[in-house]
């Protein structure tokens, strides 16, 4: 539905055309995955209300990143992944490294749009006096390539999820916990399933959400 009623306008539509050739990408055979570097609830240390790509907070992003490209290879282990997040810092970090060693020492493809600046978020045009549509391009570019991927592993927020929908969810997982924490997959957490309310039966029927 979302390709039959929305359709990128020409500037946009050449330059995901123009990034996918430059990073040898073809629809359909690569895998995304998605970090939200930004997750609140991973800010609510001290020190921590501002990303920044060093110290503790780095190793975080990291930690998060290893995590959910081992998902996304996990999804399909003969293909390439392609990495996207709302920090250009770590994006950066992997378009420079280019590879991964995985499960049994695989080295995996790892492919990056290489960015001066972080991607400017639609929901906060408040923030951004006088830009311009074309200045959140960055952003539906993201969004739209995951579209184009085999398969998506994303974390929490919408985002990701979103890119996951473009593809049906036909092939996808989740990376990561409510609580902000790196999940390893394979993982339940993405299954439709009742959720207990009282806080001690959660604990014990579903111990990947705490």
């Amino acid at each position: 539905i979302f390709r039959v009623m929305f359709e990128p306008v020409p500037a946009l539509a050449y330059k995901i055309n123009q990034t996918m050739t430059s990073l040898g990408l073809r629809e359909g055979e690569y895998v995304s995955t998605h970090v939200r570097a930004r997750y609140p609830v991973a800010m609510k240390r001290s020190g921590w209300d501002q990303f920044r790509f060093e110290g503790e907070m780095k190793d975080f992003a990291m930690k998060l990143s290893n995590n959910a490209i081992d998902c996304g290879h996990f999804l399909s282990p003969d293909l390439p992944v392609l990495f996207v997040s709302d920090s250009h810092h770590l994006t950066n970090f992997w378009s420079s490294i280019g590879t991964k060693s995985v499960q049994n020492n695989v080295d995996v493809a790892i492919l990056a749009v290489n960015r001066s600046e972080e991607p400017l978020h639609i929901d906060r045009d408040d923030i951004f006096p006088g830009s311009k549509p074309s200045d959140f391009f960055s952003g539906f570019e993201d969004l739209l390539m995951m579209g184009g991927s085999k398969c998506v592993s994303h974390g929490v927020g919408s985002f990701g999820s979103f890119g996951s929908g473009l593809i049906g969810n036909k092939c996808s997982n989740i990376h990561r916990k409510h609580n902000g924490h790196p999940a390893s997959c394979p993982n339940t957490i993405g299954e439709r399933k009742l959720v207990p309310i009282d806080p001690m039966l959660k604990k014990l029927a579903m111990p990947e959400y705490m």
